[in-house]
């Protein structure tokens, strides 16, 4: 299996969760195809699930639902629309949503892709782009099979990046002709507090982006762009069953406003 660096390795992290979740709480997400992976995983993996608790691989998780839950809702309304999962990780969206008619197109750095590619064959109308995020040559591949509603998730991306970085990746998005980014965020005070996560996992990368105030953050994109939700990470996660240290965390979290799910219109028809 091909060598990772450090920021690639966090790939394992959202996996571990959803297989840790997919056994003990199939009503928050029922994922198949990542127990199937599971006998894969190097001790990479296992070392960090033995460095988290219940509630930080969940967390991960409701990233995950949270983000199945709006591109559902965008397959609803555009059946034939293009979905670009940038960070894709090992992110198995694809086999949770597909309406049998969308396109996706799964983006990371090659390393990733490599491993991607190893353990998780693509489906149907799939596609895998090895790249930089930042490299936007990727923007024209994913429109080389046409225009069409497009919706891009970055999810757990964003974060490791300065704001001009985020802004003007967004910015960038509006070569689309009817597009939308969804993407996790945490404020300035859950920013500190992630990093310290990140630090308890030995991982060196600093994060660095934060948005406190969403509508100040939209009003630096370009002048079609469109605040369409900026929302508390866990209100819509089902919690039941899960202990109670976790539902604290998660009504703390939600409650000081540290993580937010962001959906904003980059261009509209």
């Amino acid at each position: 299996m091909a060598e990772l660096s450090e920021l690639s390795k966090t790939l394992y992290i959202p996996l571990v969760g959803r297989i840790y979740a997919s056994k003990h709480y199939p009503d928050m997400i029922a994922d198949s195809k990542v127990l199937d992976l599971e006998p894969a995983l190097p001790s990479d993996a296992a070392k960090m699930c033995d460095a988290q608790n219940e509630y930080t691989m969940l967390s991960s998780v409701a990233r995950s639902v949270n983000m199945d839950r709006r591109i559902r809702e965008f397959l609803a309304a555009h059946a034939d629309a293009a979905v670009v999962n940038v960070g894709c990780g090992l992110e198995t969206t694809y086999w949770r949503c597909d309406n049998g008619r969308a396109l996706w197109f799964e983006l990371d750095l090659p390393e990733v892709i490599d491993v991607r590619r190893e353990l998780l064959k693509p489906g149907d109308r799939q596609f895998l782009i090895p790249g930089d995020m930042f490299d936007y040559s990727w923007i024209e591949r994913v429109k080389e099979h046409g225009e069409r509603p497009t919706i891009v998730v970055v999810s757990g991306v964003f974060h490791f990046f300065e704001e001009e970085r985020v802004v003007d990746f967004i910015n960038h998005l509006a070569a689309f002709d009817d597009v939308r980014v969804v993407f996790d965020v945490t404020s300035s005070r859950g920013l500190k507090m992630s990093q310290r996560y990140v630090k308890h996992l030995k991982n060196a990368s600093v994060m660095r982006f934060s948005i406190d105030d969403p509508h100040a953050f939209a009003s630096r994109l370009i002048d079609q762009a469109r605040l369409i939700e900026h929302v508390p990470y866990y209100r819509d996660i089902h919690v039941r069953g899960t202990r109670l240290s976790t539902r604290a965390a998660m009504r703390i979290s939600d409650l000081f406003r540290m993580v937010f799910m962001t959906t904003i219109s980059v261009r509209e028809p």
